[in-house]
């Protein structure tokens, strides 16, 4: 098993970010955790971003004023924590595809719902790697959601031992900036990528990006057009002009594939224009014929 860190399996996955969400939707957040403490082989940060992104979404689909609960039980294999919600539901046909990779849920269609449909693929994927599973719940549109996760239950409290990073894939990568206001969908992106062996590096805005792009000189830079303050395309620019004659690549993103926005890409120079929900085979062939063209296109040392 790729994780190795001891921790209760119950601990409420929520920070200060979160509760401003549930707050500003007036949502009733229910959390309930048994009483007694709950062991499992885990990595806590991976274990939180599956909860943070089971969170979001409960959140992203309730209406304003609705219920969310937290809810954990433990049987003597296992324990299971559950999301469930009383929003937007999901039609028998999203029940099965749910966390399929890259999979667009029709209720999203409101682009300010945003969201790069890969959330919930992650969280299968980071569960699967603790040995787990997840399984969504629902009645029907309209009738509210459930996530269920399950982890392997340890019987005590196990010896602490050094913690052991996922290994990363050995085909190699690249260092790539991720570049999106969306937290989540930032977030989200780079430890995907992460997953699929890059060296990443997100930012919100303009001056993080420009901050990371100095830290990181990434070879490849996608970047959100529709941001508050600076857009993409003015994102990219500055990117370009701070790179001060490195060799990189400046990809767009955006919930919209229309010629006009291919051809508007193409003229700002872009590599690439992905439209959300960004294929994978796609994203990760663009990726590396991008990189692998960058490293042959540099003159060998001398």
């Amino acid at each position: 098993m790729p994780v190795s860190t001891g921790g209760t399996a119950a601990a409420a996955p929520h920070n200060n970010r979160r509760v401003e969400q549930f707050q500003r939707k007036s949502h009733q957040l229910k959390v309930s955790l048994p009483q007694e403490a709950i062991w499992v082989e885990a990595d806590q940060i991976r274990l939180r971003q599956v909860f943070d992104n089971l969170l979001n979404n409960a959140a992203k689909y309730t209406d304003d004023g609705g219920r969310v609960e937290l809810l954990a039980k433990t049987s003597p294999g296992f324990v299971s924590v559950r999301v469930c919600d009383n929003g937007l539901g999901l039609s028998s046909q999203m029940q099965t595809r749910a966390f399929d990779l890259f999979v667009q849920d029709p209720r999203s269609i409101d682009r300010s719902q945003g969201g790069l449909g890969i959330g919930l693929a992650l969280a299968k994927h980071l569960v699967g790697m603790h040995g787990g599973s997840i399984e969504a719940r629902s009645a029907g549109l309209g009738q509210g959601s459930e996530f269920e996760v399950r982890l392997p239950r340890l019987g005590k409290m196990p010896t602490r031992k050094p913690a052991v990073e996922f290994s990363a894939p050995t085909n190699g990568g690249g260092r790539v900036l991720v570049v999106d206001d969306d937290h989540e969908g930032g977030e989200t992106l780079r430890v995907l990528l992460e997953l699929s062996g890059f060296d990443v590096a997100s930012a919100g805005d303009l001056d993080s990006a420009l901050a990371a792009a100095a830290a990181l000189r990434p070879q490849v830079v996608i970047t959100d057009i529709a941001m508050p303050g600076a857009d993409g395309y003015e994102v990219a620019r500055r990117l370009r002009a701070q790179a001060d004659g490195q060799t990189m690549a400046v990809m767009s993103m955006s919930g919209y594939g229309r010629p006009s926005d291919y051809e508007r890409a193409k003229s700002e120079g872009f590599a690439h224009h992905f439209v959300k929900p960004i294929e994978p085979d796609e994203l990760d062939r663009v990726l590396r014929e991008t990189i692998r063209g960058l490293d042959d296109a540099q003159p060998d040392a001398v």
